[in-house]
């Protein structure tokens, strides 16, 4: 579990419905298509690149781990949680914002 100050910040910068530390919620991050499992501390949904740098920058500064995650269909155990820590889902950065050619 981290520390209240730390799920503090994420809320913060966030807001509380994208900070997840519901025990149902986590156990569905604690895994992908391999059989892998473990449970992240915290799940973060941000939604621009900003909240993301933000998130990264808290977490850096408490030593925290960040697993990245997308469907979490992967074959490689990319998306499962090392040692709790943050997953950073993906799923509400939805929109292209530039396309370089």
């Amino acid at each position: 579990m981290l520390p209240r100050h730390v799920v503090d910040n994420l809320q913060n910068v966030l807001g509380k419905g994208s900070v997840i530390t519901d025990r149902e919620a986590l156990l569905c991050y604690s895994y992908d298509a391999t059989r892998m499992e473990r449970i992240p501390d915290i799940i973060v949904k941000p939604v621009t690149p900003d909240e993301v740098v933000s998130i990264l920058n808290i977490a850096n500064h408490e030593k925290i781990p960040v697993i990245p995650r997308g469907a979490g269909t992967g074959f490689a155990g990319g998306s499962v949680p090392v040692q709790g820590g943050v997953v950073l889902s993906l799923q509400n950065m939805d929109r292209i914002i530039e396309i370089n050619k």
